[in-house]
Order: C-alpha cells, then sequence, then structure tokens
C-alpha cells in the first residue's frame, strides 16, 4: 500500500456524499437542528453547521481545527478522519461513556472541553498516526477501518463527571467569534464566512428592533433610524442645527475678542493723553 499524499486538494463531490450519507451526518453535530451542514471539525470527524464553527474556532486548534468542506483544500488524512468518525458516533460515544451527562443540551464549550471528548480526539489522533504507518490511499477508511477505531474508543472507561448543560445554543459564549480580527488557525475562507454570518446576525437584530417600518407615499417603505424623527427632512434639520451651533461659537469668539479690543484702545489713547500732558509741563 501506497505511502500517504501529504498533498491538498479540493475535496471530490463523491467523498462529500459519502460523508454525507453517513449515520447523524445529515445535521450539525451539536445543535442538531442545521441541515446539510457545510463546515467539518477534522479533530473529531464530524460536520457541523456555520454558527456552531464559529463557536469551534473560538475554542482554538488545539481543541478543534476546523475546515470548510466546499471552500478549503484537504489531504487523505483529513479524509480519513472524517471516513472513521461520524456525528452519531461521536455523540454516542459521549453519552453512553458519561452515562447521559453529556447530551444534546450540553453547551459546545463544556462538551469539548470535557475529558471524554479531549480522549477521543486524542485516540483519534494515535488511530490516524498508527495507519499512516501501514500507508494509506484514496481507499482507507472502509467498514474495517471505522470498526478498528470503533473498538479503540469503546476501550475508554466511563467517566461521568458533572458538566454545565445548557439547552440553548445560543448561550455558548463565542463573543470571540464575533471578533473583527481573524482568530488563531482562521483560514481566510473561515474568516469570510465568520464575518458573512456576523453581517446577517446583525441585519437580522436590527430588523426585529426597527420592525415599525414607514409606508410613504411613493410606496416605499423607510426605516426610522436611530436619531431620526422619522421625517424625510432630517438632513435640514441637523444642517440647521449645526450652523446655529457655528454661530453661536461665533458669537462667544466675538464677544470675548471685542472688549479685548476696545480695552487696548481705551488703553493705547490713556497713554498718549499722559504724553502730551507731560510734554506740556515740561513746556
Amino acid at each position: 500500500m501506497s505511502s500517504i499524499n501529504t498533498n491538498s486538494f479540493q475535496l471530490d463531490k463523491k467523498i462529500e456524499l459519502e460523508l454525507r450519507q453517513m449515520k447523524g451526518n445529515s445535521v450539525c453535530c451539536d445543535c442538531q437542528t442545521s441541515n446539510s451542514p457545510a463546515w467539518a471539525s477534522i479533530s473529531y470527524g464530524i460536520l457541523i453547521c456555520l454558527e456552531c464553527s464559529g463557536v469551534h474556532r473560538g475554542l482554538g486548534v488545539h481543541i478543534s481545527f476546523v475546515r470548510s468542506v466546499a471552500m478549503d483544500s484537504w489531504n487523505q488524512k483529513q479524509i480519513l478522519a472524517m471516513r472513521v468518525g461520524g456525528n452519531q458516533k461521536l455523540n454516542d460515544f459521549l453519552y453512553n461513556k458519561s452515562n447521559g451527562t453529556i447530551n444534546k443540551n450540553t453547551t459546545i464549550q463544556a462538551k469539548y472541553n470535557s475529558p471524554l471528548a479531549m480522549k477521543y480526539k486524542e485516540k483519534l489522533s494515535l488511530w490516524l498516526e498508527n495507519k499512516i504507518k501501514n500507508g494509506i490511499d484514496n481507499n482507507s477508511g472502509g467498514e474495517e477501518d471505522k470498526a478498528s477505531f470503533s473498538c479503540v474508543i469503546n476501550e475508554i472507561a466511563v467517566d461521568n463527571t458533572p458538566i454545565e448543560n445548557n439547552n440553548n445554543k445560543n448561550n455558548n459564549n463565542n463573543d470571540i467569534s464575533n471578533s473583527l480580527e481573524a482568530l488563531p488557525g482562521e483560514t481566510e475562507s473561515e474568516y469570510i464566512a465568520r464575518q458573512k454570518l456576523i453581517q446577517q446576525q446583525a441585519k437580522e437584530r436590527m430588523n426585529a428592533k426597527f420592525s415599525k417600518n414607514k409606508t410613504t407615499n411613493t410606496g416605499k417603505v423607510s426605516m426610522q433610524g436611530i436619531g431620526s424623527n422619522g421625517n424625510d427632512n432630517d438632513t435640514d434639520d441637523l444642517t440647521a442645527a449645526a450652523t446655529n451651533l457655528i454661530s453661536g461659537i461665533g458669537g462667544l469668539w466675538s464677544s470675548y475678542v471685542t472688549p479685548a479690543t476696545n480695552n487696548n484702545v481705551s488703553n493705547n489713547n490713556s497713554i498718549d493723553n499722559n504724553n502730551n500732558n507731560n510734554n506740556n509741563n515740561n513746556n
């Protein structure tokens, strides 16, 4: 068998279809509500949605290494991780080995920072390294390999350590994913996708906040903005206010400068009169 091909390439559509047909891969591994998830966590061999991928990136690449199914390049090792992994395999493992403590209501942070998830990731990484030593090709990752990896993770001991659960995936404290700066380990395609999501979420919040739209006599809908009184003459009002402000500043400046100038003139006249009186006395 040939050694591993380290070259990266776009994921073949046949391979993508194969991965999507694996158990549990038709929906996001975490929220389980988003269909046809377009992102993957190579670290666990799972498919996730765009929103959950942002939380994964916030965890750091040392916990979850995220790739786009369609936009990023892949190598054979990454594809093999996806083939022997799968959404249902990971979720069933975490649920069973934690006696139900890790379930669909567990937050992403708690789920992947749990000792069981870390052991799963480590076992997958070691299994891949051992497989690579014997050489892999595009046909690796079949039923025999899947069964081999399943035996490895089944040996992990049960750990039902209590963890924090939350049934709202939006409460995942993923503030870091809203950063305008590129996240550590984030590729260009991941950055662009995350920024698009941030913009879309911002639009949705604005639409919800300013849902009371006005229909003008032209039939168009105009949204009242912050600081606006809803009139078309807002710009004129602002201009007038700015003019009044400038005039006021000019008035203050004049009131400050004019008395000073008058005082200087008066002082100069007094000096001239004193000089004239001194000259007359001398004569």
